[in-house]
């Protein structure tokens, strides 16, 4: 069992939204991590065309899926991102991009691990 108070991942919430399906939640989870990739890319491509919709929406979109799956980390820089987008200041969006990838590959380097573990 996975130690919730360290992992990046709330394993009670994953557990509830794949109805203690384990192959459900691997599938919810590897989404995830593809679509906030994705998301990711999309939001760096609207920082530098200084579309500070899009920006908002990719963020609040990245900010409720990272909620739901109660990686609190990443919703809370994603919402920093959202409220840049939605006041217009841009300013500190390079060094937010940056933590908001480190913590994303520690997602996903955590989720890795722990299916290497589950599987053997």
């Amino acid at each position: 069992m996975v130690d919730n108070e360290s992992a990046p991942i709330n394993f009670s919430r994953l557990q509830d939204l794949s109805d203690g399906d384990e192959e459900q939640s691997r599938k919810i989870m590897n989404l995830y991590l593809q679509v906030t990739g994705e998301a990711l890319g999309k939001i760096e491509k609207a920082l530098q065309e200084r579309n500070y919709e899009e920006v908002e929406r990719f963020s609040h979109s990245s900010a409720g899926s990272s909620g739901m799956l109660g990686i609190t980390s990443l919703v809370s820089l994603f919402r920093e991102l959202e409220n840049m987008g939605h006041t217009r200041d841009l300013t500190r969006s390079t060094p937010l991009i940056k933590d908001i990838r480190k913590e994303l590959v520690r997602v996903e380097e955590f989720w890795k691990t722990y299916l290497k573990t589950t599987n053997s």
